[in-house]
């Protein structure tokens, strides 16, 4: 729905539904022109953007009546999201401790998670996301983590097979562990992953086809479903650009964001740092994948653009 869509062989309601899609991940203030720019469809010829002025214009009304959205002070036809939902921190009860967790490439020196947290690895084709990611179960098993690892691309034999890679482990080894899981599953996983302190969730990845702006409203519902689990998410990057599909939608939920490309990786966004001097972010490191399975750096992490 990035291209514009024909007003007279798209019904107004599946717009309605569309808008309403959007409005989960709506930046903090919007308008008519906002949305249109946002769904692609400025450049259509001036009698669709009649018509989608008009059906977005129904939809608004519609909204606010609803209490879904306010009007923004008096700033004449701006508004934002109305999120009602409210619920006092425990602050006193609060266990304040990060998750003891095993990242990739040192990744764990750098940065602290904290129950409820996700990270993003966004990597650009044959990067290494499924491999860091089966790392990450790989180095947990022997820690206090109930693992549930989703993918959307390989079968049980392909996951067998990359299971396997490692010289030490079968298929058998990763499950005589009771607490690793594998499942096939390309979407909708706030309706399936499990919730609780004591959950790694891993997504190897999470697809996002034509409209990536639902990039962020995606992660919020999984983000919304956690409850003190870690999620760590692989999304798809185009190579040479710093955020993945979706863009900084991408970000917002993200307490760790870090881009791959073919043997670089790059700390977009960190937000607890480990030594509250010094803030990883902008960060680059090289690294190696050898055999399909083990990640060698090449260098420690530096500041991008320096060589070491």
């Amino acid at each position: 729905m990035n291209t514009p869509m024909h007003p007279d062989i798209v019904d107004q309601y599946d717009i309605l539904d569309f808008l309403d899609e959007w409005m989960i991940s709506a930046p903090g203030e919007f308008n008519k022109s906002w949305i249109i720019k946002e769904l692609g469809w400025q450049n259509a010829p001036a009698e669709y953007i009649a018509k989608y002025n008009q059906w977005i214009t129904h939809w608004l009304e519609l909204k606010v009546k609803g209490g879904m959205i306010q009007r923004v002070g008096d700033k004449r036809g701006w508004y934002r999201y109305a999120d009602g939902d409210l619920e006092e921190m425990d602050i006193i009860n609060a266990s304040g401790e990060p998750v003891d967790i095993w990242l990739p490439l040192n990744l764990s020196d750098y940065v602290r998670l904290f129950p409820g947290n996700i990270s993003v690895f966004a990597g650009s084709k044959d990067a290494g996301k499924s491999t860091f990611l089966l790392n990450i179960a790989k180095e947990n098993r022997h820690k206090e983590w109930d693992i549930h690892y989703y993918s959307s691309e390989m079968g049980s034999h392909e996951m067998k097979t990359r299971l396997e890679l490692w010289p030490e482990m079968t298929a058998e080894n990763w499950y005589k562990f009771e607490n690793f899981h594998c499942y096939e599953r390309a979407g909708r996983f706030e309706d399936v992953i499990p919730s609780g302190p004591d959950k790694l969730i891993l997504i190897d990845f999470l697809e996002c086809h034509g409209d990536f702006f639902k990039m962020g409203g995606m992660m919020k519902r999984i983000h919304d479903k956690l409850d003190g689990a870690i999620c760590i998410i692989a999304i798809q990057k185009n190579k040479g650009q710093e955020f993945g599909l979706g863009g900084q939608r991408s970000v917002e939920v993200s307490r760790l964001y870090v881009g791959m490309d073919f043997g670089k990786a790059h700390i977009v966004s960190a937000k607890n740092f480990r030594d509250p001097a010094r803030n990883p972010r902008g960060f680059d490191c090289r690294y190696k994948i050898h055999n399909g399975y083990n990640i060698e750096m090449v260098d420690t992490w530096h500041q991008g653009g320096d060589e070491e």
